[in-house]
């Protein structure tokens, strides 16, 4: 099997990309071939393409060229110089798997894509880089370069976008005074010109430096106007010491046989830290929720529910699981055996904080 293009590179407005899949003989059996595309990311991270046909057969002793369209750039107004590239492979299977065509996958094949978009005229500049989380407003305004002569009023809409796992509702917003969340470039203005203010909040935890995103978007574009300006980040340096963040365990299972069985539980913080976040997780007899049995119930007797399990939240995340197997040798009277999961953060000096999750069954 081979791959190939019907053109190398193709313009970000030129429509679809075409890739031409060929065998080189007849086949015995029914040959399929899954595409993958992999290549740099769009605009602020999202996609700069759409896949097109994801998959190709061939039925047995067929051996047409098949031709798809395999992919379509997404022309997104931003200004990229040199454009991006694009990787296209394509996998047969395991060649080793029962019922296998035997057919090796091919070897990938890449594409240009060109950029189309003018440089940008207007760009976004921030009064300081970083700022104190109790700290006063940043402005942002915008700026022309010299020599661009755009008619009319321009809006440029602004917004704020978390690099860090933090939230903007809970971290940082738009000043209702100022400009709001839009610059307005008025006709006659020339070089700096508008500004919106950015209001960090003082949420008092003790967490990582906030870093937010500052993208852009025209709200009355014209092709005058050139491309996107180009984003710009705001640091927001936290400023408080003590407890961590908040913890939150729950488990995806809410009755597990007398026999045993495993519990996946997942651990989730409400802000990111530096550096990993490590959960113990242990489970307990809750002998106090008897009364909700309909039937009579007693502690257990442990025999493996492991109070060593851990659950690691990874730098800058908020969630991590983890599979906890429980194993016990219940009461032959109790007709179930209530239990609570518990997490306890033990890691980056914070004090520990505890959340038991909802009530597990030992149930037959």
């Amino acid at each position: 099997m081979t791959l190939s293009l019907v053109e190398g590179s193709i313009a970000e407005n030129g429509g679809p990309a075409q890739l031409k899949v060929s065998l080189s003989g007849k086949s015995s059996r029914p040959v399929t071939a899954t595409f993958a595309l992999s290549g740099p990311p769009g605009y602020r991270g999202k996609p700069y393409w759409t896949a097109g046909t994801a998959t190709v057969r061939f039925e047995k002793g067929d051996n047409e060229t098949k031709t798809v369209n395999v992919l379509t750039p997404i022309d997104d107004n931003v200004y990229r110089p040199g454009g991006g590239q694009v990787v296209i492979s394509a996998s047969t299977g395991d060649v080793g798997a029962a019922g296998h065509s035997g057919i090796a996958s091919p070897s990938p094949v890449t594409l240009t894509i060109t950029d189309n978009e003018k440089p940008p005229i207007f760009a976004l500049e921030l009064e300081r880089a970083s700022v104190d989380e109790d700290g006063r407003d940043v402005n942002v305004f915008g700026r022309l370069a010299p020599g661009n002569y755009p008619r009319g009023q321009i809006r440029i809409k602004l917004k704020l976008e978390p690099l860090t796992g933090h939230t903007v509702e809970d971290s940082v917003g738009f000043a209702r005074y100022g400009g709001g969340d839009t610059l307005i470039r008025r006709a006659r203005d020339w070089g700096r010109f508008g500004y919106v203010r950015i209001s960090p909040t003082d949420n008092e935890r003790n967490e990582i430096d906030k870093q937010f995103m500052v993208t852009a978007e025209f709200v009355n574009w014209q092709p005058s106007m050139g491309s996107l300006p180009e984003p710009v980040i705001l640091t927001i340096r936290d400023d408080d010491e003590g407890p961590g963040p908040n913890l939150r365990v729950s488990i995806d299972e809410r009755r597990i046989p007398k026999a045993g069985g495993d519990v996946t539980v997942t651990a989730r913080i409400d802000t990111p830290a530096a550096e990993d976040t490590i959960v113990q997780i242990s489970l307990h007899e809750d002998a106090r929720n008897c009364w909700r049995a309909v039937f009579t119930c007693a502690p257990s007797s442990r025999e493996t529910y492991p109070d060593g399990a851990t659950i690691t939240i990874p730098a800058g995340k908020l969630e991590g699981t983890a599979a906890v197997t429980m194993r016990i040798k219940p009461d032959p009277t109790a007709y179930r055996v209530p239990l609570v999961v518990q997490g306890r953060i033990t890691s980056n000096g914070w004090a520990t904080g505890a959340y038991r999750a909802g009530l597990l069954f030992g149930a037959d």
